[in-house]
Formats: structure tokens, sequence, C-alpha cells
């Protein structure tokens, strides 16, 4: 058991723009069993975070799956349902999660560029990787096809319109042909952005 206020490195997810316990909801099966999900009592993002040493490829890939299905059930949303997720320094206390990744992830799921780019798409579902999760996962083969660097945020936001497969099947190079293609170099340079990689 974690002492109060001990910190301990965790993958944490907050889903904003989204329907009442869609994260609850989405995160049911089996295999999230190491999610911890915390709803908000008074709106705002809901939260999830993982034990220290989850799988984060897969758990990213198995979550945008399962809010894909949950929202095509749901069929209530009139915006695009934004998941933000990042790792760093998580702390328990008997008030419940806090620390620097908490507050991190749960600003990147309410950043006014993040929502607007997420309901610009069009797609019923946008994921936000902070930026150095997005580099780590770009080494666990991440297909990089459709995702966008937001410097301003520190992130790259990808909008899904259906899942996407094993990180595995692309490690040679291959993108994933699902979500949303958005045309986009992979130097953000190139895009007079600034730093490719912004400050976390």
């Amino acid at each position: 058991m974690l002492e109060p206020d001990s910190g301990v490195r965790r993958l944490c997810m907050a889903v904003a723009d989204a329907p009442a316990g869609l994260l609850s909801a989405a995160c049911r099966a089996d295999e999230f069993a190491r999610l911890s999900i915390v709803e908000p009592a008074l709106g705002g993002p809901a939260l999830a975070v993982a034990l220290p040493g989850a799988n984060e490829a897969e758990l990213l890939r198995l979550l945008v799956g399962s809010l894909l299905r949950e929202l095509a059930e749901a069929a209530t949303a009139k915006s695009a349902a934004l998941a933000a997720l990042h790792v760093g320094i998580v702390r328990l206390s008997r008030t419940g999660f806090g620390g620097p990744a908490v507050a991190r992830v749960l600003a990147l799921a309410c950043d006014p560029a993040m929502q607007a780019a997420a309901d610009a798409s069009g797609a019923p579902l946008a994921v936000a990787l902070t930026d150095g999760l997005y580099s780590d996962l770009r080494m666990e083969g991440l297909p990089r096809q459709g995702w966008r660097p937001t410097v301003s945020a520190g992130a790259w936001l990808k909008p899904f319109n259906a899942p996407f497969a094993d990180f595995r099947d692309h490690r040679s190079g291959t993108d994933d042909p699902s979500g949303v293609a958005i045309p986009c170099p992979s130097n953000p340079r190139d895009l007079g952005a600034g730093s490719a990689r912004p400050p976390r």
C-alpha cells in the first residue's frame, strides 16, 4: 500500500466533453482492472489512473476501442469526446489522487485549443498525448499518421473514427489506416510551430 503523499509514476487519462459515466462504462471489462476511475461530482473531466508498471501502449489501444464503442451506443454527444493521456508522478492521499501528472492531464483535457481541434475534426473521439508520452509510444510502434502537434499545449492530437491495430503490427514503419487522416509533416518545425519537443 502507498503511504499518503508518496509519489509514483503512473499513466493518467482524463476524458472531457463526454456523456456522464462514459469512462466508467468503457472500463468495465477485465482488461481495465489495473485502472482506478474517478468520475467528477460536479462536471469536469473523468479521471483514470493506472497501477504502476501498466502497459501504456496496450492500454491506449484498448481504451480507444472501448471509448468508441460506448460513444456509438450513447449516440448523444454533441461534440467530440477528448481523452488526454500523460505519464508522470501521481500522489495518493486520503482524499484521492493528486500530484503533477494528475494536474497535467486534467489541464490538457480542458485545454481550449485541444477541445476546439477535437470538435473541428468531426470524429466522435479525439486523443491527446503529452509530448513525452507520444515520443515514448512512437518508439513502441505507435503509427504517426493523423497525429498533429499542438505546441502551445505540449501535446499531440489525433481524431478517431475507428480503433487501431496492435502497435506491434507497425514497428516496420507501416502507418495505421484507421482514424481520421490529417496531412501533417513529421517535424512540427515544418508547420512553423517552433520546437518539436515543447516543455511538458
